[in-house]
């Protein structure tokens, strides 16, 4: 399913984010709960596991949760794996990591809400789902995948400052509580679907939606984890001719496609990490990672890190 994108004139914070609108050509999906407060999410009812939660609809239509959606709470915070989208009335069983490494303890339910998980998690994450393959796509995330989730979030740390439990959470509420800009914050523009995230120069990562709607319900979470990724780097905006030879790039993934599990695939910038969730009527979620950009990069590869 080919997507065709067109890239807006960038916002750029001053501090080294950078922020490109993107419009698509396909039709908008409509009909969807994109609220992920709107779910019932809690541990399994036989017994709490680290990597997987239990999500329920209760509401009136399908609600779609995302891949790097947080939920707080339970016996640990996580993060969603792969995209769903749940039926009214169903109850399913769900892959998730553990973004919270120092707690097992607590209540059953989960927080939902419009947090979305850090770029470098999510691209550790998807990484190493990406090498493991179709066989894992539905299965529980992997000792692998779960100590690179751990990794990720301790880099962060070490970066930014630690956190009790090792939250990934708490290091969001820590950054948004002391970060300030004189800069207006980026808006979502009205047939968005998509954002393009550039960070000291270069592209980071991008975001699809099946709407509009699916974009502003989770774009508070989307300028916190970018604003994270890019609290140590160099002041440099990202150049508009960057993103627009960029989605001419993404045209050739298989941005769009109902991709089984994800998948590494090299592009004009390098090695590039794709997840993308699709029903038979379009697009619901995708998601590009930069692999080679520094604050991406596996460990040891980032210049600006002590």
């Amino acid at each position: 399913m080919a997507e065709k994108f067109h890239v807006g004139r960038g916002s750029y914070d001053g501090a080294g984010l950078t922020i490109f609108p993107v419009w698509s050509e396909t039709a908008e999906i409509t009909g969807h709960c994109w609220k992920s407060s709107h779910l019932t999410v809690g541990e399994l009812e036989s017994g709490a596991t680290v990597n997987n939660l239990i999500i329920s609809n209760n509401g009136h239509r399908p609600h779609v949760a995302l891949e790097g959606d947080l939920f707080e709470g339970g016996q640990q915070n996580r993060v969603l794996a792969q995209g769903h989208v749940i039926a009214r009335g169903e109850q399913r069983e769900v892959a998730v990591a553990c973004v919270e490494e120092g707690r097992w303890h607590g209540a059953g339910a989960h927080r939902g809400g419009s947090r979305r998980a850090t770029y470098g998690v999510r691209t550790g994450m998807t990484s190493v789902r990406a090498r493991e393959g179709e066989r894992r796509a539905n299965a529980r995330i992997t000792d692998d995948a779960q100590s690179e989730v751990w990794e990720r979030i301790r880099r962060h740390e070490h970066d930014h400052g630690g956190v009790e439990g090792h939250s990934l959470i708490e290091s969001l509420m820590q950054m948004d509580a002391r970060r300030s800009s004189s800069f207006p914050a980026a808006a979502v523009l009205p047939g968005q679907r998509g954002v393009i995230i550039g960070i000291a120069g270069e592209i980071a990562a991008a975001e699809f939606f099946g709407s509009t709607s699916g974009l502003t319900a989770r774009w508070d979470g989307i300028l916190s984890a970018a604003r994270y990724e890019a609290m140590s780097v160099p002041s440099i905006q990202t150049p508009g001719w960057a993103a627009r030879d960029f989605a001419v790039t993404l045209q050739g993934l298989p941005v769009g496609d109902n991709l089984a599990a994800p998948i590494t695939t090299n592009s004009p910038l390098g090695p590039v990490a794709v997840s993308s969730f699709a029903l038979s009527f379009g697009l619901i979620h995708a998601a590009v990672f930069n692999n080679a950009h520094p604050v991406l990069a596996e460990a040891g590869a980032n210049p600006w890190r002590d």
